[in-house]
């Protein structure tokens, strides 16, 4: 039986965080306000793909009926498509399609995490399409891969928990559980 947990959403957020990431790093070298739209939709739709396997080997909750993960996957894949050919959205389109469907499923999933990072994704591509300003885009980016990755380690934590330290212990000490007094007899009578 597979375990379902809202923590299995880590890797298809690491996955948007690097798409975000990457996003950022094409904006910036080609001085591009706004996102990447055909770098947006190649990712979507091959991230969507890896995640789909992911899913089926590791559910999450899904307390939604299925089909409308199923709608949202493809909504969200045919939305990237026709709004990266929108021009007036200054090629943000696929950003707050992407931005949307992060909200869209947290509420299903009932996750205030992943709704948040929605709508931080959601707030910095309205402002990407709306500030014009080439240094802007690349900041927007970044705001949004924070997001992104806090939200990765958080669902990771959730899942894995937290990494503890190591005990620092006398390797001779090892076997000797018995209280002695000074005259060599044992405490324990």
């Amino acid at each position: 039986m597979r375990a379902r947990h809202v923590g299995n959403n880590w890797l298809p957020f690491l996955g948007l965080t690097l798409l975000f990431l990457a996003a950022g790093a094409i904006t910036t070298v080609t001085n591009n306000s706004g996102s990447v739209p055909r770098f947006f939709v190649v990712g979507a739709i091959i991230w969507s793909v890896v995640c789909a396997v992911w899913y089926w080997r590791n559910p999450s909750w899904w307390l939604a009926p299925a089909r409308n993960y199923a709608y949202l996957a493809g909504g969200t894949v045919l939305g990237v498509l026709l709004l990266a050919l929108v021009p007036f959205l200054r090629g943000c389109g696929p950003w707050l399609v992407l931005a949307a469907a992060v909200i869209v499923y947290g509420v299903w999933e009932r996750t205030r995490l992943i709704v948040t990072t929605g709508a931080v994704l959601a707030g910095a591509g309205l402002l990407a399409w709306l500030v014009t300003a080439d240094v802007w885009a690349g900041a927007l980016h970044l705001v949004s891969t924070v997001a992104l990755a806090f939200a990765t380690n958080r669902l990771y934590t959730l899942k894995y928990g937290r990494r503890r330290e190591s005990q620092k212990a006398d390797p001779g000490f090892i076997g000797r559980f018995e209280e002695v007094d000074d005259a060599g007899d044992s405490a324990w009578r």
